[in-house]
């Protein structure tokens, strides 16, 4: 199964997930869900990512933005980083192979090669590859 590529609403959308193969993709949102309340040893909320999308043995979480300025990736890397860390506290941790994070920004749709010793300690760090980019390929 193929999907069209709509071009319509584009301007408004902060990712485009490309499923070329029509894989069966399950998104399921974390963030502002009380499901999926973290909690830190000191008793207070912890940070979540937006959601994980999963097929097969993958699992590749997300990350959404609409900001500008210098905080947004590290923002975005500490609610990753949390939500992974979380993750991998649960036995549905061990059936996932293919290990993704995304971070995804509307108002800065590319990126700079500047981001790639984080992307390298973030992959050492969690075991997952991140890529800060708005095309996410499945």
């Amino acid at each position: 199964m193929k999907y069209k590529k709509r071009k319509r609403h584009s301007k408004k959308w902060i990712a485009i997930v490309e499923n070329n193969d029509g894989k069966k993709i399950v998104f399921i949102a974390i963030d502002h869900c009380k499901e999926y309340d973290f909690i830190r040893p000191d008793g207070m909320p912890d940070k979540r990512c937006d959601g994980v999308l999963t097929f097969n043995a993958s699992a590749i979480f997300v990350e959404l933005k609409e900001r500008t300025g210098n905080q947004w990736a590290q923002d975005a890397e500490r609610q990753l980083r949390s939500t992974i860390s979380h993750f991998n506290g649960t036995k549905d941790a061990e059936k996932i192979i293919d290990k993704r994070a995304y971070i995804a920004n509307s108002r800065h749709p590319k990126f700079t090669r500047g981001q790639q010793e984080r992307m390298d300690k973030f992959l050492n760090d969690t075991g997952y590859i991140l890529r800060i980019e708005n095309r996410i390929e499945v």
